[in-house]
């Protein structure tokens, strides 16, 4: 396959193959043997790309890995409260049924030590409910952002054409501390 063919592939097959090779997932051989190109050929691909689109790239595989990972961090921390929680309840069962049986024996001293074991059960019961009902929340880097990038780099392109409108745009990124000293 010569190297048209792989600027031929799709637009989306073409970034995901230069991320994989940016990002270090896969070497340049590899792709070569996939695509049955040369080394030489995937790295022309490579290389038609611009550095601010590779950093792009880079910033959209980091962007959706990072998503991958908060949202794996959410279903592990789901999953583990739903154990805890029918454990809890488990353990509460048990106390309530050893409470019935030492009324029915008349034991007393039985009943206050299944009921104080009871009370410490609901307590910890609340407090693991009340821990995992609060929301995660998920800190955004706008400023990192490839759509943020994209937005920014559209209305430079629109401002190019009203010097001082494009000036106190860049004023108020700088002050919001959305970019650097330009």
């Amino acid at each position: 396959m010569p190297a048209s063919k792989l600027r031929g592939l799709p637009k989306a097959t073409r970034e995901a193959i230069v991320t994989r090779v940016l990002v270090g997932e896969v070497a340049k051989n590899a792709i070569a043997r996939q695509y049955r190109t040369s080394d030489a050929s995937v790295k022309r691909l490579v290389d038609s790309y611009s550095e601010a689109e590779q950093t792009m790239l880079i910033a959209k595989w980091m962007e959706g890995r990072q998503k991958a990972e908060a949202e794996a961090a959410r279903e592990t921390i789901t999953l583990f409260g739903e154990d805890v929680a029918t454990d809890m309840r488990w353990v509460l069962g048990k106390l309530k049924a050893l409470i019935e049986q030492a009324e029915e024996d008349d034991d007393n001293y039985m009943v206050l030590v299944s009921l104080k074991e009871t009370r410490q059960s609901l307590m910890a019961l609340a407090e693991i409910q009340g821990k995992l009902s609060k929301r995660i929340e998920i800190d955004v880097d706008v400023k990192n952002s490839p759509a943020f990038h994209d937005l920014k780099m559209v209305t430079l392109r629109v401002l190019e054409n009203h010097p001082q409108a494009k000036a106190d745009f860049l004023a108020e990124l700088h002050q919001m501390k959305l970019i650097g000293q330009s």
